[in-house]
């Protein structure tokens, strides 16, 4: 028993370590599942949750090994309320599901580009998140258009949204919990979009209105539930279903429009009704679904679209103590017994000709005594001789009844409303004008407000009338972010923006503005953005964007041991208090001599090729602001590139030498991988295809130095004068026309 006994411990101890830790590890307070084998660390969750400011490093170290971060796992920032920042490095690969959930503390998110999976949840209910950034460079995902929100490139669906999220145009699809709690007010979703994704608005409980475009086919699983603040929704014709629980509890949900396209609504159980817990004053339907789970208890106006033949889709009306329009379309049959005691039940318009069927019963306690029944005029009739109908205490033809209709009207917030709400008459004419009014004004919030159409000074009878909608958008907002330019170690600026589009003569202090900048001191030249963030109920927001540039105080510049050297800096250089060496721009081509004409110049502008000569060695140059400007057949490249032998009419040439006095351009043959910070020369093919310089092209130096402060008086005829395609011309030209002449076009009139 003995030696069975080690035999199994030799095994047990022969088998590989496993590939992931048994616990987690905390290090420098960050907990850690390590994959030993890989030596990969996944950031998980803290039993005693994250507070403050993240900063989750590319590898950590554990035992004396080196682990590369590599995925932020389900759950790991759960419910950290009180998380205010995260920093996520490049390498991480993977943002797992709900790993962000309820972080409420965050506002801004930077995914890596290194980020290539990211499921689904993994920001919902993140009420104050305000700004989503996806790296350039990621393959996988995008924030085009400077969205705020995080875009599945290949699909262009957008997975990710916050409440100051622009849906870009070319969007087809709204993913899974993208805006989930987001803290949304309210959004544009572009037409091309055609499926609001399962739980893709759930519990946007600030979501006070939302137009759906056409273009929508697909309303999702619970895709609006929880919009407790959502006044009306129109389903625009197109939409062929309706997912179950789809607007669940929209509790604020008054008017409601159902179109003909929609082939499914909700599910069979209760359970999964799209609109339980929804009871609205209005309710409009074109489709022949049952529309299950819809209490219509506070039921005040309903219309049956002539569309729908199923009598079955009309719920239990009965008991409706709130209904006092009924409008029935011409394809149902048969209503039933669904209209008892409905006691301020007021008109009922049937569409069809031949009166439906109703049980002797099916207004009872409805008083349709005292009710109005409007019918199409060659049934009058019938309906006059046919119980129920006949019991109305008011009979009309269709033609007997005057429909006054406000216009509906859309405006930005911070507009005018109209002079006049005009409105139409269907059917008698009136004798006097109906009276219109709307309580917004200028300062209203974006919404729908009702254009309230009464009777006024006319006195015709039989009338009905039909409120409109004005319909407040918010006003286009652009905030352009001012951009600097200051040189290495000077103080920051006091960074500022421009606000175009304010209304009502607000301050930018209504948007809430803050101005800040990727640069966090003076002490890297470079080009920095400067970002705006700025949220508004009232205003449709765009950001542009500035920079800040810091300005290097020098520029190392090395001449090789040959003596000579090209040259391109991204920024200005001045040259005037350099002595070991001279900066040259080329100003023409001899094709007589097969020389380059080149002359010294005391400044360059940035991105200005050059050929440097002088003593071997390395100098610090001044950056300086400089004005010149050049025709220079050098071209500067401050990034490696790739040139071609030619490009169009022109041939490229690369500098060449073994020494200063060799010095020479040689054309390519092929293409050239051309060093940052170098420059080639191009001259006019059909200059050098004959000329002395076919093979190679000479430099021919001028005499002082080129610049910005030369004038027309200095360039005489003893001057080189130069067409513009590089030939070189005898003195000074007689002839009008546009000439080179020390770097510099001159035109002679």
């Amino acid at each position: 028993m003995k030696q069975k006994f080690l035999l199994f411990m030799i095994l047990v101890m022969a088998v590989p370590m496993t590939m992931m830790a048994d616990d987690p590890v905390e290090i420098d307070g960050i907990y850690y599942n390590l994959i030993t084998k890989a030596k990969f660390a996944n950031v998980t969750s803290n039993p005693n949750k994250y507070t403050g400011d993240i900063v989750i490093p590319s590898t950590v170290t554990y035992g004396g090994e080196n682990y590369n971060v590599k995925e932020i796992e389900e759950k790991a920032f759960y419910q950290c309320y009180w998380l205010t920042s995260i920093t996520i490095p490049d390498g991480v690969t993977s943002i797992e599901t709900l790993a962000f959930y309820s972080c409420t503390g965050l506002t801004s998110i930077d995914i890596p580009n290194s980020v290539t999976n990211i499921d689904g949840n993994v920001f919902s209910r993140c009420s104050g998140l305000a700004a989503i950034i996806v790296e350039s460079g990621n393959t996988v995902y995008d924030s085009r258009d400077n969205c705020n929100a995080i875009i599945e490139t290949s699909s262009n669906s957008l997975i990710t949204g916050c409440k100051n999220t622009i849906i870009p145009d070319d969007v087809t699809k709204i993913g899974i919990s993208a805006f989930s709690g987001c803290g949304l007010t309210s959004i544009d979703i572009p037409d091309g979009v055609t499926i609001l994704d399962n739980n893709s608005f759930m519990d946007c409980s600030s979501l006070t209105s939302i137009t759906i475009p056409s273009s929508v086919t697909q309303i999702g699983y619970s895709a609006f539930e929880g919009c407790i603040r959502l006044t009306s929704i129109v389903i625009p014709n197109g939409v062929t279903q309706i997912g179950n629980r789809a607007f669940k509890d929209c509790t604020g949900l008054k008017a409601i429009t159902i179109p003909s396209s929609v082939r499914s609504i909700g599910g069979v159980s209760e359970y999964y009704y799209a609109f339980v817990g929804c009871s609205p004053t209005y309710l409009e339907y074109h489709c022949n679904c049952v529309i299950s789970g819809l209490n219509y208890s506070n039921l005040e106006t309903l219309i049956i679209g002539d569309e729908v033949t199923n009598s079955n889709t009309i719920g239990n009306i009965n008991n409706n103590i709130n209904l006092k329009n009924v409008t029935i379309g011409s394809g149902i049959t048969d209503i039933g017994n669904n209209f008892k005691n409905c006691d301020k039940l007021d008109v009922v318009t049937c569409h069809a000709t031949t009166p439906p069927t109703a049980t002797s019963t099916a207004f009872d306690g409805s008083y349709i005594g005292y009710a109005t029944l409007i019918v199409p005029d060659e049934a009058y009739e019938a309906y006059s001789t046919t119980e129920p109908w006949s019991k109305f205490g008011t009979i009309l033809r269709a033609s007997q009844v005057s429909t006054v209709t406000a216009k509906d009207y859309t405006r930005e917030y911070g507009d005018a409303n109209p002079a006049e709400w005009e409105y139409t008459v269907v059917g008698q004419s009136l004798d006097g004008v109906p009276n219109r009014t709307c309580a917004a004004d200028e300062t209203s919030a974006p919404g729908e407000y009702p254009i309230v159409i009464s009777q006024g000074t006319e006195t015709n009878t039989n009338v009905t009338y039909v409120n409109g909608t004005l319909t407040i958008t918010k006003a286009p907002l652009t905030i352009t972010a001012n951009s600097y330019t200051i040189k290495e170690g000077e103080a920051l600026p006091s960074y500022d923006a421009v606000f175009t589009g304010l209304k009502n003569n607000e301050s930018e202090s209504v948007v809430n503005p803050v101005v800040s900048c990727t640069a966090l001191d003076s002490n890297t030249p470079g080009t920095y953005d400067i970002n705006v963030t700025a949220t508004s109920d009232n205003y449709d927001i765009t950001i542009v964007k500035g920079t800040l540039t810091i300005l290097p105080t020098k520029m190392s510049i090395t001449i090789s041991d040959v003596g000579v050297a090209t040259y391109c800096s991204a920024y200005d250089l001045d040259f005037s208090t350099v002595t070991d060496f001279k900066a040259y721009i080329a100003t023409g081509y001899n094709s007589a001599t097969g020389n380059v004409i080149v002359q010294a110049v005391k400044d360059a502008p940035a991105g200005t090729g050059l050929f440097l000569k002088g003593t071997p060695g390395t100098y610090d140059v001044p950056c300086g602001e400089s004005s010149s400007y050049y025709m220079n057949m050098l071209v500067g490249a401050t990034e490696a590139i790739t040139i071609q032998a030619t490009e169009g009419s022109m041939t490229n040439f690369v500098l060449y030498a073994t020494n200063s006095s060799d010095a020479c351009f040689k054309p390519l043959v092929s293409t050239y991988n051309l060093k940052a910070n170098r420059a080639y020369l191009q001259i006019p093919t059909n200059r050098v295809s004959s000329s002395a310089g076919a093979n190679a092209v000479g430099i021919e130096f001028e005499e002082g130095v080129t610049g910005i402060d030369n004038r027309l008086s200095d360039m005489d005829a003893n001057a080189n004068w130069f067409t513009l395609d590089g030939r070189k011309l005898n003195g000074k030209p007689t002839q009008k026309g546009i000439y080179v002449v020390n770097g510099q076009k001159v035109v002679i009139k």
